[in-house]
């Protein structure tokens, strides 16, 4: 297996020098039609922090609605659509939604063994009123209405990752998954019966150890999808049923799985990982002005964070500690519209805030500094980060 996993790590060397070949430069290409066009971001994990609120231009908080319904814990992976925001918890079968001001939708949970019910939700989507659920278990799609109602599920043949949907067709992250079709890729495309596949980016087979996330490998992006899988320093683009090269990080030799010394075949990618030093999770939230980096070293390290501005090319390391060192109790969700979404404890809210000034802050309509801390739930907070740090 040690063998085989080292192999799959070759590939990956042999794709990143590939894509690797651009400098890195600031984001303000574009091409002719104007699309965004391939870039190489310099990324330096040594980079002098700043504290979290001097980096704060702006925030808007949101506070999320306690109900006997809605005692939820955490809030993690965010997302907001336009509409609602949604995320999932109590072990990936409930999912939760609340509207703007933050008031409770509904409290969604059709988890069980039943025909119309799910073991897990890996992968959703919210469309109007319709939700979509992948349960990677029983490679299944649910769709429901929003009241609870079961409409339709489909099966797949697939082991996957992660699933999303853009216009119609159906896209797979089987990264790391052996399939029982040997010609298939990293990505396969569906239609809209969940069949017809096509398959884009060369397999790189099964690996030897666990490489699930709840992030979706596939991210809306303007009317795009963006697809990054875990072990890879480089982001493609899916519109018009066409894979392309996007991004490419490049963490100046940083990143674990494209060094030369990820593919000894004595060592498994486990133990690399405890004696390497090296990044070996590295998790981008992309926006189209700012890019926002969580990255590991080894198990025991807290993940750090860094802010990337996309025009100017300036990096920094986001420091969340509060006056007495320990950390905010933060998530850094999804950007939208040039703010990025965050999530905050309710125990520490007061504290964040009391380092902007009253005119970087607002509440939404509902929303007030003294029932978000009398509550157990955490807050949202939409964050205009400064461009000139």
């Amino acid at each position: 297996m040690i063998r085989h996993t080292q192999h799959v790590l070759s590939k990956l060397l042999i794709a990143t020098v590939i894509l690797g070949f651009s400098s890195c430069h600031p984001e303000n290409s574009k091409s002719e039609a104007g699309d965004d066009v391939f870039q190489s971001i310099c990324i330096d994990i040594n980079t002098p922090s700043v504290d979290i609120s001097d980096l704060i231009d702006k925030v808007e908080v949101v506070k999320l609605e306690e109900t006997e319904q809605s005692l939820i814990g955490a809030a993690m992976e965010v997302y907001w659509n336009g509409s609602y925001f949604t995320f999932t918890s109590e072990k990936l079968k409930t999912l939760y939604v609340f509207n703007r001001f933050g008031d409770l939708v509904t409290k969604f949970n059709r988890f069980g063994n039943g025909p119309e019910e799910y073991g897990s939700i890996n992968s959703y989507w919210l469309r109007l009123d319709t939700l979509v659920f992948f349960d990677n278990s029983r490679k299944r799609l649910f769709k429901y209405l929003l009241d609870g109602q079961y409409l339709s599920s489909m099966e797949t043949v697939y082991d996957v990752n992660h699933v999303q949907e853009l216009n119609g067709k159906y896209w797979l992250d089987l990264s790391f998954r052996a399939q029982a079709d040997s010609l298939a890729g990293q990505i396969a495309m569906l239609d809209k019966s969940f069949g017809n596949p096509r398959y884009f980016l060369e397999t790189l087979g099964d690996i030897g150890f666990p490489t699930g996330t709840p992030v979706n490998s596939f991210t809306p992006y303007k009317n795009s999808l963006l697809y990054r899988q875990l072990l890879s320093d480089s982001v493609y683009q899916i519109n018009d049923e066409r894979v392309r090269p996007y991004l490419h990080f490049d963490l100046k030799g940083e990143f674990l799985w494209i060094l030369v010394e990820a593919k000894d075949e004595q060592t498994s990618p486990v133990n690399q990982i405890l004696i390497s030093g090296k990044v070996w999770l590295f998790v981008p939230k992309i926006g189209e002005e700012w890019i926002h980096i969580d990255y590991r070293i080894g198990f025991d390290q807290a993940y750090d964070d860094l802010l990337y501005h996309r025009p100017t090319g300036q990096i920094t390391s986001i420091d969340t500690k509060k006056g007495d060192q320990s950390s905010y109790d933060l998530a850094f969700n999804s950007w939208h519209n040039g703010r990025m979404l965050l999530t905050v404890n309710s125990s520490d809210i007061g504290e964040f805030l009391a380092e902007l000034d009253e005119n970087q802050i607002s509440f939404i309509e509902g929303s007030t500094l003294e029932d978000i801390e009398s509550s157990e739930n955490p807050a949202l907070m939409w964050v205009k980060f400064k461009t000139d740090f």
